[in-house]
């Protein structure tokens, strides 16, 4: 597994349409493709993240939905 950090490999994630998972103080709070991004917060599956306090995981799509309350 691979942590998106920079801007580049963000781009990247949205080009191919890779799969981030959203980690937030250790606990799994998202999942999802890449929307976009600006400096300050980044646009997974439809829901804003921040850079600051999330770390972004390149990963396998999972086989089954899962549902982010």
């Amino acid at each position: 597994m691979t942590t998106l950090q920079h801007d580049f490999e963000l781009d990247n994630a949205i080009f191919f349409r890779s799969y981030v998972l959203v980690i937030t103080e250790g606990k799994m709070t998202g999942g999802g493709r890449v929307n976009a991004y600006d400096e300050n917060e980044v646009v997974v599956g439809g829901r804003q993240h921040s850079r600051r306090t999330s770390t972004f995981i390149l990963t396998q799509p999972p086989q089954i939905q899962i549902d982010f309350i």
